[in-house]
């Protein structure tokens, strides 16, 4: 799993850069307006990237997750999907709180034999 980013608190939402080696964008997490927390399908925020004319798009969405198993149950992460027609495809990321309430955004390839990513078995304790 590679680190490719860092949100930090903005008084927006979440800001900071997510970078791969094709794609870097300044980023910022809004609180999405729609969201109905009864609705697990429902993001919890808008992802927005600054646009090459200075104004901010939105290129995707972040719902909030529970870890489910190991040692890090119960503990909240961001499950982010970015996507634009300048992409191959969308990326799909997981944001993991921090100290001081900043995310590390991470990515990893989708495993060949089919079993889904858990996040807490790439995390270190």
């Amino acid at each position: 799993m590679a680190n490719n980013g860092r949100l930090v608190p903005h008084e927006r939402g979440f800001r900071g850069v997510i970078a791969t080696l094709a794609f870097k964008a300044d980023v910022m997490l809004a609180p999405n307006g729609r969201h109905q927390s009864s609705d697990p399908n429902s993001p919890k925020y808008v992802v927005e990237a600054k646009g090459s004319h200075g104004d901010f798009v939105e290129i995707g969405a972040a719902w909030e997750k529970v870890i489910e198993r190991g040692a890090h149950a119960g503990e909240k992460f961001l499950s982010i999907t970015v996507d634009d027609p300048s992409l191959a495809g969308p990326l799909n990321m997981s944001a993991f709180l921090r100290e001081g309430g900043a995310f590390d955004v991470t990515w990893s390839r989708p495993r060949p034999d089919g079993r889904e990513f858990k996040p807490d078995q790439g995390r270190a304790a």
